[in-house]
């Protein structure tokens, strides 16, 4: 997990903090999504967590997508099941967190717009 840490403290509190390298802001990428997921996975597996916070140790939260690579998807309209697949895939990780059983908050700090905002919704 290079864009984020997984901490979990001794009252069972695990922290998921975005932090991606060599961004000014935690721009929602294809990798971002993947670490994010497996950390979710980790977190919600884990007997031992009782609760899960997400975070940012950027000044703002998550603004949302990764514009960069928004673009190549929609250059690769042709492509539209596999466009379709990755909102699916980040419909399904949202609701993970909704339906995981265990109590999941959002400590957000600046900016939470797009795909930011959802991951606090949920």
């Amino acid at each position: 997990m290079n864009n984020l840490t997984l901490k979990v403290d001794e009252q069972g509190i695990a922290t998921i903090t975005f932090d991606v390298p060599g961004k000014s802001m935690n721009v929602l990428s294809a990798a971002v999504l993947a670490d994010f997921a497996a950390a979710v996975e980790q977190a919600v597996a884990d007997v031992a967590v009782r609760g899960i916070l997400i975070t940012s140790a950027k000044p703002s939260f998550v603004p949302g997508a990764d514009l960069t690579e928004l673009v190549q998807q929609f250059e690769r309209a042709r492509e539209l099941p596999q466009a379709v697949a990755d909102n699916v895939s980040f419909s399904k990780l949202l609701r993970r967190l909704e339906t995981c059983g265990k109590p999941v908050a959002a400590a957000i700090n600046g900016v939470a717009l797009g795909g930011g905002l959802e991951i606090c919704l949920a």
